[in-house]
């Protein structure tokens, strides 16, 4: 089979670091398939999946996987066909280096099933299965995660014509085997669908999903299953992800409910059993998941945060909110077809903005549940689905920013005030005097805004001129163009 995919890069930034290289991009993926999901790899690329779509048949698809690297370039890109036609809904790097994805499927009949394959590191499935099939839109898996142990975690949703959708948690060993299963037995559960299961510091579990209207479920579990706390919060439009503290305690992502046409990204904190500390809401979309941040923190959407919620910074790509991971080199991504690397500020160095969310108080309610209850058996039938490579890839260069980059070589460079108004004092340590040096200062679009001939000097004063607030790059060459330093600076408004 051959696929042409076209791609379409946006590069921004790219620079060395005392670590390694650290590389910020924006790039596009198109052809005859559509990305919906994907993730960053421990590698410092970048797992995708998808449906491509058959040429002769358009209303039938099959799964699409696609790995790049680092710079976003493509490793492999894969299909896998299973039944009459299906496609990845989600998908996850795992610890052996391999990949899960899940999705859905349709067999002979019209039957739909839900799918999950999993691969080596080079897209070869290594199983593939799925829990049985359903004449009424389901089931469908929701969410994953890896356990401490190296086993899983799956939300699957099951269909019913007479109880609608019925969330279920299941756990598994490293090789599949079930440990078991959990249902959400809750009455007139008719709209429910389990947004996330997560892996808890005691091998336990926490799982949300809807309620009712304006009211969200929430369970911890223990390492067999069996839950420790349930609650229902009233007051919550939506529950999108949550997290474990190093402490113990858990940090709820939803939306507050204002009107019925009105809702506000919230944050709700609980402690170890529970109740709630604090909660507060913000008038900006940068929310949907929250991850921890290498240096204690959290990244929330599109929010960076300290490990005590305080706001550090938050952006917008494009005017849009695209939730963000943080990557191995401390930089962060979003990786849903548009693949977006920034540096540890969150600036790719294309279309990204900065935006300053505005904080509120806001009320939320919970109320103690007994809801979870042992799941139904669970037959996995394997699907043998086989994986086809595609064999053509068309790059195209859209834009190309200048080599710039944050803090780097800290030990040789030091600029101060940071931020100022006025001016600042650059200084330079460990470089030969005999070395002759130009500094230039970029914006954050890449184009240089001044040039400053430093000769031999050891110090170069930075004048603000009529340069506008916000934030901007510096670069420091020798007479060989060779990079010497470079960093970021931030002029006051």
């Amino acid at each position: 089979m051959k696929i042409r995919v076209l791609l379409i890069l946006m590069l921004g930034l790219v620079g060395m670091s005392g670590k390694g290289q650290l590389v910020t991009f924006e790039k596009t993926y198109s052809g005859h398939f559509s990305i919906v999901a994907g993730r960053p790899t421990p590698d410092g690329g970048f797992i995708m999946a998808g449906r491509h779509n058959w040429y002769n048949m358009p209303n039938y698809c099959e799964v699409l996987l696609v790995k790049v690297n680092s710079n976003g370039d493509t490793v492999f890109a894969k299909t896998y066909r299973s039944g009459l036609s299906s496609e990845g809904l989600d998908v996850w790097p795992l610890s052996n280096g391999g990949y899960v994805i899940l999705g859905d499927g349709m067999d002979q009949n019209g039957n739909s099933y839900a799918l999950m394959l999993v691969t080596d590191s080079f897209g070869n499935i290594v199983h593939g299965s799925s829990p049985g099939l359903s004449t009424n839109g389901g089931p469908f898996f929701s969410t994953f995660q890896e356990t401490n142990n190296h086993g899983y975690l799956l939300g699957l949703n099951l269909s019913s014509l007479y109880t609608g959708l019925q969330g279920q948690i299941i756990r598994t060993d490293s090789n599949w085997n079930i440990i078991y299963t959990k249902q959400l037995g809750i009455p007139d559960y008719t709209d429910g669908v389990i947004n996330f299961v997560r892996n808890t510091n005691d091998n336990g579990f926490l799982a949300g999903c809807k309620y009712q209207i304006y009211s969200m479920y929430l369970v911890k579990g223990d390492s067999s299953g069996n839950p420790i706390w349930e609650k229902t919060f009233t007051g919550l439009e939506s529950i999108t992800d949550a997290i474990e503290t190093n402490n113990g305690e858990f940090i709820v992502i939803g939306t507050e409910h204002i009107t019925d046409t009105i809702s506000r990204q919230c944050i709700v904190r609980l402690d170890s059993l529970g109740h709630i500390i604090e909660s507060r809401s913000y008038n900006s979309g940068v929310n949907g998941t929250i991850h921890h941040t290498n240096d204690g923190g959290y990244i929330i959407g599109t929010m960076k945060t300290d490990q005590h919620l305080n706001l550090e910074w938050a952006k917008l790509y494009n005017g849009f909110n695209r939730p963000l991971e943080q990557t191995t080199d401390g930089g962060y991504a979003f990786s849903k077809g548009l693949v977006i690397k920034t540096d540890s500020y969150g600036n790719s160095g294309c279309l990204d903005s900065t935006i300053t969310p505005t904080f509120y108080s806001f009320n939320v309610s919970d109320t103690n549940v007994n809801y979870l209850v042992s799941g139904s058996p669970i037959t996995i039938s394997n699907t043998g689905s086989i994986g086809v490579n595609f064999d053509s890839i068309t790059i195209n260069i859209l834009c190309f920013s200048n080599s710039i980059n944050e803090i780097i070589f800290k030990k040789n460079i030091s600029i101060s005030p940071n931020p100022f108004s006025t001016q600042a004092t650059l200084r330079i340590e460990g470089i030969k005097n005999e070395h002759y040096k130009t500094l230039s200062v970029y914006n954050v679009l890449g184009m240089e805004m001044q040039k400053i001939e430093v000769g031999n000097g050891k110090e170069v004063v930075i004048n603000r001129n009529n340069l506008s607030g916000g934030m901007y790059f510096y670069k420091l060459m020798d007479e060989n163009k060779t990079i010497l330093g470079l960093g970021k600076m931030i002029i006051e408004q």
